[in-house]
């Protein structure tokens, strides 16, 4: 027996020795015609062939440079498929007998391009479609793709061309009439499983069950293996499984998703059930819910594709659910970037209208609401809220929050969330700018967003008080507007320091730290508190201010607002006063006046104070101040630092005729530092120094010898003019003491 064993092995061996030597010297290429005909017979497409060779193991050709052409029914510039290579397995026996009966086909690395036709159907749906025995197509028993790329273009829907990468084919029982069955892989790049599985079955797109499993597939490694990589991809990886019941004209498809981010302590879990009718375009959602610890998020509706633009309408309920896990279901989806938040958020909400711009409606309220913003470092508390939606809008109603010192009510509007803009009719208590400046984050900061879109919107504000480091509005009224970063108030009323303003405030957000520029006209304000507040120069100026003022700074918390003033004001002050100086002791004391008793107050009645202010960095020039007050009047013109108080002024004092007596006095001497006008008034050049607290009167050399070579001074034809006008003044003086 052993010995009869030895033999058939022997024969077996010489055989396939045999078979194999005839195998070595058959020329494959001569079955290329054959082999492109059973392919063009099979999948009744054009095919071209390369190189062929034969392998032994298994006994199957290889061929180089494979290419099936497209339809005629599916116009395209690319072939249905192009491969580098493709081995053919056939029947030994027929190979040897110089026929070809293909077995199965196995592709590497092969690009095919899908189409969908304006009708709806796909180019692969002709593959083979109308063989039958009697027309030569072959069925075969087994098809592999290996590492397969496909590229998908919907001619109906529209969009654009995209491919997809990695992946693995296996089709089995490919025959007319016969029922398919279908494994694909794709394997996406990453660091986990990263795998999306399809099992399918039937006899095509009419008839097909399909299961589609999702294993750590996450979105960074699908957007590379969409062949569209992102800059910034979310960590987020989804497992989980559909399936898909294709019958006629209908679609039905259910499962379950587990959506996994590394930020979130326990996984999202979406839920659906869904029904697609090709026929007439509507996709209706029969359940969708997202749940996410203690938040359930529901939704039922429909979208239809056939309307140009695609309609929606969605029926959306939350319950009572957490503020935080709705963000977080929010970011997901692309909503919410820099928001965190706690409290509970009820909603009710239809959608309908198109995809594009869906028009809201419904209700909701918010409670114990704590709402955190990557670009504030405080958080708006929001005790309480109703919701309203209507239109492409939604309305915060019945508005409490707290942010900071500041306690706001009123309501605020979202319009068009696509493109948000913001309405509000709001009152907030206080105001403190300084500390308003605090709640910002700085960039580069863990609150700093990496970007964030300026708020853009308009409205009323009631504001009881406005601090601005020292400057205090009250009973703040505004039209609000917000456009690319500037909020301007325009018109702004408001009550400062016993008077009134009325103007616009423009402030620019997009620089660090924000610059203001006002525009305003003052009645009766306080000078003093109005210096005070603004400036270094505090307790010199008093009375009724009224004004126009143009002007621009930067607010640094403990600084003046002068020291970066920039503008231009015009003034006036009346009755009011001057502290620290009295201006007839000084004038008496630069015209060495004799027998002058100096008045005892120490300080000088303003009648009338008026003049033009340029400023530039905290430093104001005037070329016109006028003043009037008791005993006389000046014109002057210079600089006057309001960040240190230092004066640098030319000021021309005229003394009145009423200081003179009818009957006139003699005087001992003619005086250099102070001149008579024509109208016998007393005119006394002066420079003034120092600060507004001790400014320092010199005699103005300069200015005296002007006003000698202008002819204030009598001529050798009227030599006594002058000496009488300052007689009869120094008598006048004296009189009054």
């Amino acid at each position: 027996m052993r010995r009869f064993l030895i033999v058939v092995g022997i024969l077996l061996a010489l055989v396939a020795a045999l078979v194999a030597a005839l195998l070595l010297f058959l020329d494959v290429n001569q079955f290329r015609p054959a082999i492109q005909s059973k392919l063009e017979a099979s999948l009744h497409r054009s095919v071209s062939l390369g190189e062929m060779k034969l392998k032994l193991w298994p006994l199957a050709i290889r061929v180089d440079a494979l290419k099936i052409g497209e339809s005629p029914d599916y116009p395209s510039q690319l072939p249905f498929l192009t491969a580098q290579e493709m081995d053919v397995r056939v029947s030994l026996s027929a190979l040897l007998s110089r026929k070809i009966d293909i077995e199965s086909i196995h592709i590497l690395v092969p690009h095919a391009e899908l189409i969908r036709n304006a009708a709806g159907k796909w180019n692969f749906e002709t593959l083979g479609n109308g063989s039958s025995a009697g027309d030569g197509a072959t069925a075969l028993a087994e098809l592999l793709i290996e590492d397969g790329r496909v590229a998908v273009t919907d001619r109906k829907a529209g969009t654009p061309r995209a491919e997809y990468r990695h992946l693995d084919v296996k089709l089995r029982d490919f025959a007319p009439g016969k029922r398919f069955h279908l494994d694909a892989t794709a394997h996406l790049p990453g660091q986990g499983k990263e795998e999306i599985a399809l099992k399918a079955e039937g006899l095509g797109a009419a008839d097909l069950d399909a299961t589609v499993n999702f294993q750590g597939v996450s979105l960074a490694g699908l957007q590379e293996f969409l062949g569209n990589p992102g800059r910034e991809v979310k960590d987020i990886a989804v497992s989980g499984q559909t399936t898909i019941a294709a019958r006629g004209d209908a679609v039905t498809g259910k499962g379950s998703l587990t959506v996994i981010d590394p930020k979130i302590k326990q996984p999202i879990q979406v839920i659906y059930q869904v029904r697609a009718t090709p026929s007439n375009g509507v996709l209706e959602i029969g359940s969708l819910q997202a749940k996410l610890a203690d938040v359930t998020v529901s939704a039922h509706g429909q979208i239809g594709s056939k309307a140009s633009p695609p309609t929606v309408r969605m029926e959306v309920d939350a319950a009572n659910a957490p503020i935080a896990e709705l963000l977080t279901l929010a970011r997901l989806a692309g909503f919410a970037a820099g928001v965190e938040g706690s409290g509970r958020l009820s909603v009710k909400l239809l959608v309908q209208g198109t995809v594009a711009e869906p028009v809201y409606s419904g209700t909701g309220n918010l409670r114990n609401g704590v709402i955190d913003l990557a670009s504030l470092r405080k958080p708006i508390l929001v005790p309480s809220a109703g919701l309203r939606f209507a239109g492409n809008q939604a309305t915060l109603e019945h508005l409490s929050a707290t942010i900071g010192n500041s306690h706001v009510t009123g309501s605020v509007t979202v319009k068009n969330f696509a493109r948000p803009m913001i309405g509000f009719d709001a009152a907030v208590d206080r105001v403190d700018v300084a500390e308003m400046q605090s709640w910002t984050a700085t960039p580069g900061s863990e609150k700093s967003p990496k970007s964030a879109r300026a708020l853009e919107g308009n409205g009323t504000i009631q504001i009881g008080k406005l601090t601005m480091n020292q400057l205090i509005l009250e009973q703040v009224r505004a039209t609000c507007a917000l456009t690319g970063g500037v909020i301007r108030l325009d018109p702004l009323t408001a009550n400062v320091f016993g008077g009134q303003q009325a103007g616009a405030v423009t402030l620019d957000t997009r620089t660090t730290p924000p610059i203001y520029a006002i525009e305003t006209r003052l009645v009766n304000v306080d000078a003093n508190q109005l210096l005070s507040a603004t400036s270094a120069v505090r307790n010199v100026f008093h009375g009724a201010l009224s004004g126009n003022a143009n002007v621009r700074f930067t607010p640094v918390a403990g600084q003046e607002i002068a020291r970066g003033l920039n503008g231009d004001v015009r003034l006036q002050v009346t009755n009011g006063r001057l502290a620290g100086v009295q201006l007839l002791n000084e004038m008496a004391r630069l015209g060495r006046f004799l027998g002058y008793a100096p008045r005892n107050e120490g300080f000088t009645n303003i009648q009338q104070l008026s003049g033009s202010l340029q400023i530039q960095n905290g430093i104001a020039h005037t070329d016109d101040l006028q003043m009037q007050f008791d005993g006389g009047s000046l014109s002057g013109a210079g600089l006057m630092n309001l960040v240190d108080q230092s004066l640098n002024l030319k000021l021309t004092t005229v003394l009145g005729k009423d200081l003179m007596p009818p009957n006139g006095g003699k005087v001992g001497g003619l005086l250099s530092t102070a001149l008579a006008n024509a109208k016998g008034e007393l005119v006394i050049p002066a420079i003034v120094t120092g600060t507004f607290a001790s400014p320092r009167f010199e005699p103005d050399p300069g200015r005296i010898a002007k006003l000698k070579i202008d002819g204030l001074l009598p001529t050798k034809d009227n030599p006594g003019s002058l000496a009488n006008t300052i007689q009869g003044l120094f008598e006048g003086l004296k009189g009054k003491k």
